[in-house]
């Protein structure tokens, strides 16, 4: 070596002072042919004062940007000086790095479909020599630029592939791994799966997606990773081929299933999930298919752990077959956990509420079972509650809603027959609600508040109660209802008023009160007052009070009704007369009417057929010895008495006097 004037060092082998080296001459005739020299992505090829092309050796600038990440600490300490000149850059790339084996143009001729050929100037040997460079930057940046130009050359893929196992750069490892994916090698799988298992979690990830979408990569290449020992290694594989999808990688994954270990089957069921979920029609028949042709019988009752996770995938597929499927698994199945697991995967799987006879016949089988656990007849009973119950299978279900041995399968059942209007299952929770245990007694009646036929048999067993407080659970769905009650359920509602308990009675008129409240009407059906007043008619005084007095009743009785009332009471007293007040109860009827304003009392005791002036009279004097507005009527009743004395001349002096000891008259 000989020193230059500047102090460096000069190669025995360089071109003489003012010769011509080859890339000065190749330049040279480029620049005669009027050609630009060939330039590396976004950057000319800078001369050297050798004119030999060089990289700037302090930072190379390349379509993709250097990570952000990228790991400074492995770097050596560089100078802040710049270089006197490139020659002298290139002695100190030389010096500070490995020499990079040289490069012949043959060699960087394209050596597949997709990779690019490299002129024999020597440059892509300068770039691959900077993966070694100690500076983390300066890697890095080689490793982009390897990617962008995607060179399939031998020299190119041993440098990056011996980068992606530098242990003391990530950032290194994953830009180099990226690089080799834009290559798209064929040995990609084995040049990349070791990654898979890297401590650094970013660059399994770029691994992850590299293999996922690499079109070289073979799914045989990573269905042999899952054979390894390494675990990373192979759940890497699992996952990149669950990213992949189809038939093969589907397949492979299946069998990883066997395995039994918890950690493969949380993976393999991260990686198939996805993918099954949102399958099409024909390929979600193919993947049933795949997964029953899988599945192994024995694990499938030995291993909980894999029956849970081939039962989830089944579930997952939204098809028909999915659920015929499941129903068979569940037929043998013995272990409880798994079953319940099961019976959620078929609730998850059915759409919709309308479900065909033989399903909810299986489920309705299976809530039936004899020595299930409490939560999986539970689960069950939830999963048959939200299907509307065929018509064929209702028999059936009357017969549960009374004699299931679990009380959830005895609530569903009332919910089930609930939402069938029609009188068996209405009779049927009738029965329940009059003589079951208290829960199934409220179920029942809240699911008789549905329908019109369930409402008619809750009136039913309100005009037949006895017991006060279940009248008043009766009465009470009822009027939650009123609005809903039909003519027929009213009519055996004012029927029984007649015959009921006075208590009852009164919850009876309380119901046909909100009945025609809801309705719209101005108080309660006028068929009763129409019954009492046809008693009273027929001088049937006590049938006819008995009635008029349950219409009386609250302050929302009819004032017609009270009137009648006092009338009838009038006709059943016995007129005593006595010093004091009366206790007779027709004085109590008239002076709640009076609390009426506007009502026509006297008015309408003068034109009353049925009342003489013996009746008028003991009325009259009784009233008069009450208070104000009492005596006040009173007065006017002995008035119309006084005033009729051809009826009965002594009443009528006797009216007279009293209305003048009153001082009413002189």
């Amino acid at each position: 070596m000989t020193k230059t004037r500047g102090g460096g060092t000069k190669s025995p082998h360089a071109a003489p002072l003012g010769s011509t080296s080859s890339s000065q001459r190749a330049a040279q005739k480029g620049k005669e042919d009027g050609k630009a020299a060939r330039k590396t992505p976004g950057q000319a090829s800078p001369k050297t004062s050798s004119g030999r092309t060089s990289l700037d050796a302090s930072k190379p600038r390349t379509r993709a940007s250097v990570p952000a990440d990228s790991n400074e600490s492995s770097a050596a300490p560089e100078s802040s000086a710049a270089p006197e000149s490139s020659s002298a850059l290139e002695s100190s790339e030389a010096s500070e790095s490995p020499k990079p084996p040289h490069v012949e143009g043959s060699a960087h001729r394209q050596a597949g479909e997709g990779g690019r050929g490299a002129r024999d100037d020597g440059w892509v040997g300068r770039i691959v020599a900077l993966l070694e460079h100690p500076g983390s930057e300066r890697r890095v940046a080689a490793s982009v630029v390897l990617g962008e130009l995607r060179l399939r050359d031998e020299v190119v893929l041993v440098a990056l592939r011996r980068a992606v196992l530098r242990a003391d750069d990530a950032v290194l490892r994953r830009t180099a791994a990226e690089a080799l994916g834009a290559i798209a090698p064929d040995t990609i799988v084995q040049d990349l799966g070791p990654l898979l298992r890297d401590p650094d979690r970013r660059v399994q990830q770029a691994v992850r997606q590299i293999l996922s979408a690499g079109e070289t990569v073979r799914p045989e290449d990573l269905v042999a990773m899952l054979a390894g020992r390494d675990d990373k290694e192979r759940f890497g594989a699992i996952a990149v081929l669950g990213a992949r999808g189809g038939s093969t990688a589907r397949r492979a994954l299946l069998e990883q299933l066997r395995r039994g270990d918890i950690r493969t089957i949380d993976r393999v069921m991260d990686a198939l999930a996805p993918a099954i979920k949102e399958a099409e029609p024909d390929e979600a028949e193919q993947v049933l298919e795949e997964i029953e042709t899988a599945i192994d019988a024995r694990l499938l009752k030995d291993d909980p752990s894999y029956a849970i996770a081939v039962i989830q995938l089944i579930g997952h597929v939204k098809d028909g077959a999915a659920t015929n499927l499941l129903m068979k698994l569940m037929r043998v199945l013995e272990d409880d956990e798994v079953l319940g697991a099961a019976v959620d995967a078929l609730r998850r799987n059915l759409v919709g509420s309308t479900v065909r006879p033989e399903v909810y016949q299986f489920l309705m089988d299976l809530a039936e079972a004899e020595g299930r656990p409490g939560q999986v007849i539970a689960s069950v009973a939830e999963t048959l509650s939200g299907l509307e119950l065929p018509l064929t299978l209702e028999p059936k279900v009357r017969g549960l809603v009374v004699s299931a041995r679990w009380p959830v399968v005895r609530h569903w059942a009332a919910r089930a027959l609930g939402g069938l209007d029609s009188a068996p299952s209405a009779r049927a929770l009738a029965l329940v609600a009059a003589t079951g245990e208290p829960a199934d007694r409220e179920v029942a009646l809240d699911a008789l508040r549905g329908t019109p036929s369930g409402l008619l048999e809750l009136a039913r067993l309100l005009a037949s109660a006895t017991d006060v407080g279940r009248a008043e659970k009766y009465a009470a769905s009822l009027r939650a209802h009123a609005k809903d009650l039909q003519d027929q359920a009213v009519q055996l509602l004012e029927a029984s008023v007649e015959t009921a308990p006075a208590e009852v009675a009164q919850l009876i008129m309380e119901t046909l009160d909100q009945r025609g409240a809801s309705a719209g009407g101005d108080g309660r059906p006028r068929g009763l007052l129409h019954r009492a007043l046809q008693l009273k008619k027929k001088a049937q005084w006590d049938e006819a009070v008995d009635l008029l007095r349950r219409l009386s009743q609250g302050r929302k009785a009819e004032p017609e009704a009270r009137y009648q009332c006092a009338v009838c009471e009038l006709k059943l007293s016995k007129r005593v007369l006595s010093r004091g007040a009366s206790r007779d109860p027709c004085l109590a009827t008239f002076g709640e009417l009076l609390k009426v304003k506007g009502f026509p009392i006297v008015d309408r005791l003068r034109s009353e057929a049925c009342l003489g002036p013996e009746e008028l009279y003991f009325l009259g004097f009784a009233l008069a010895g009450g208070d104000d507005e009492q005596q006040g009527l009173g007065a006017d009743i002995l008035t119309l008495v006084a005033e009729n004395d051809a009826a009965d001349p002594k009443l009528a002096r006797m009216a007279k006097n009293k209305l003048q000891t009153m001082g009413w008259i002189d």
